[in-house]
Order: C-alpha cells, then sequence, then structure tokens
C-alpha cells in the first residue's frame, strides 16, 4: 500500500513549533500535515504569501513534505468573504505544491446551508488549482459516517472529498463507524489517525464529542481502534493519500511525545499492508 505516512504538530502543541518538527522527524516520518500551533494559523487566508512560503521552507528544513493545511470556515462574515478566505487558503496550497486542504466542517446547524453555499463556490476553484478539500469528521454537520457522506453528494465537485477520522467517528457516537468506511472510501483521500480507550473514573477527559462519550487519547496501537482492517479497505480500493498522525498519548515532556510518536510511526508501518 503506497501512502504518505505523515504526523501533524497537535501533540507538541505546548513546545515550539520548530520543537515539534525535530520530534516529528526523529521518529522517521518524512512528511508534515500543518494544524493551528499555540492557538495560531501559521498559514490561513490572512497570512501573506511570503509569511506562508517562509513556513513551508522551515518544514523543509526539518527534514518534512507539506502534504495537508488545514482549514477552519468563518461564518461571521458574509458568503463573499468566507468563500474569498477559503480561496486563499487554496492558493496557499498551490503555491506550496499541497494537494489537500482540510476541512473542518461547521457546528452549528443555523450555519449548515450557509456552509454548503460557500464549498459548492469554493470546490471548483480548488478544483481547477489541482487542489481537493477533504471534510473529515468533525462534530457538527460531519458528526457522522453517514452525515460526511451526505456532505460530499450536496456540495456535489470530485475537489470535495473525505478525510476519513475513525476516532472522531467514535467520540462523537457514531454507531456505523466500523461498518461505514466502505460507503465512505471511494470518497477518501487522507486520513486522520489517532486511537484511544474509554476514560478512566475520575481521569482528566481529554476528549468529549456530541455523543456525551468521555474518552481519553493514547498513542495509535494501544487503544480500541485496529487500523489492519481499515488500512485492508483503503488498500483494496486504491488509496494512495496522505495518512497523518493526529494524537498521541498525552506526554510530559517533548521527549515523550517524541517516543510516542516513534511508536505510532512503528504501529503504523507494521500494519499497512505490503509493510
Amino acid at each position: 500500500m503506497n501512502v504518505t505516512l505523515a504526523c501533524m504538530n497537535r501533540p507538541w502543541a505546548n513546545y515550539p513549533f520548530e520543537r515539534a518538527l525535530d520530534g516529528i522527524r526523529r521518529a522517521g516520518f518524512t512528511s508534515f500535515a500543518l494544524l493551528r500551533h499555540g492557538g495560531k494559523m501559521l498559514i490561513g487566508p490572512d497570512t501573506a504569501p511570503g509569511e506562508a512560503a517562509e513556513v513551508a521552507s522551515t518544514i523543509r528544513r526539518h527534514g518534512l513534505e507539506l502534504v495537508m493545511i488545514p482549514n477552519f470556515l468563518d461564518l461571521a462574515v458574509s458568503d463573499d468573504e468566507a468563500i474569498a478566505a477559503t480561496k486563499r487558503q487554496l492558493d496557499h496550497c498551490a503555491r506550496l505544491g499541497v494537494r489537500v486542504l482540510l476541512e473542518m466542517g461547521f457546528a452549528r446547524p443555523e450555519g449548515y446551508e450557509r456552509y454548503f453555499a460557500v464549498m459548492q463556490q469554493a470546490a471548483p476553484y480548488a478544483g481547477e488549482l489541482g487542489v481537493t478539500i477533504a471534510i473529515k469528521p468533525h462534530g457538527g454537520l460531519t458528526k457522522s459516517s453517514a452525515e460526511t457522506l451526505a456532505a460530499v453528494g450536496r456540495v456535489g465537485h470530485p475537489a470535495y472529498r473525505i478525510c476519513h477520522d475513525p476516532g472522531n467517528l467514535i467520540a462523537y457516537g457514531d454507531p456505523q463507524w466500523e461498518t461505514s468506511l466502505p460507503a465512505l472510501v471511494p470518497h477518501v483521500i487522507a486520513m486522520c489517525v489517532k486511537d484511544m480507550v474509554p476514560a478512566p473514573e475520575g481521569a482528566a477527559e481529554v476528549q468529549r464529542g456530541q455523543s456525551n462519550r468521555s474518552i481519553q487519547l493514547v498513542t495509535p496501537g494501544d487503544g480500541m481502534i485496529d487500523y489492519r482492517p481499515i488500512f485492508k479497505t483503503l488498500a483494496d480500493h486504491g488509496f494512495s493519500g496522505p495518512v497523518a498522525v493526529e494524537t498521541l498519548a498525552a506526554g510530559t515532556t517533548p521527549e515523550a511525545v517524541d517516543e510516542s510518536a516513534r511508536r505510532a510511526y512503528d504501529y503504523l508501518r507494521s500494519v499497512l499492508p505490503g509493510s
């Protein structure tokens, strides 16, 4: 199975950005997927092209290839402004050679129709640039497999596809999370990897979905998600996109996070078909 194994900076959020890049590279990854860092969008709609290029240069200097950047749609502005902002993110992707814009959907039902209207305008532009917008299960309008698939149908464009995230489907209480992948997989062009266990009584809650289900994040391979059948289904459908580790077990030092990342890398390599 020919996939791009990547890691996100989220587990190192309490440390400097370049320290995150160091840890990711030392863990064995050669590709990187960007999220916010320290609460800041390092590449966002209002980032100047030169500044975005500097961020990408920093990533490359650490021996990593940037393969995904995020989009957090702001509907506090007009539709035209929201469309323009999304197009600026797509422009960043095109300039930096990034083929996947990771879309987070929208949380509040009163904004769903506006969200789809914006994406119906943005997707053709993405297609012109050779970029794909990838919506992930993220609560709100994509809290389940069925709703994520429905979002793809609503936008109705081949440049709007799915970033599969089985961990989020568990967190948001989708009872079909294990059986829904065959329906999703024709539209899956990227994947986020996380793993979890039910939160022990008295433990700090790390994530709580709309199902009110409390879970504790752990390093991939240590929790309830078996990625072997997931990767097999993806491989059977010719998947070859980025697979990005998003979360790890909480670490009290950057070195502890590095070690979790190394174990996640080794685990994923061991369960990928053909490895």
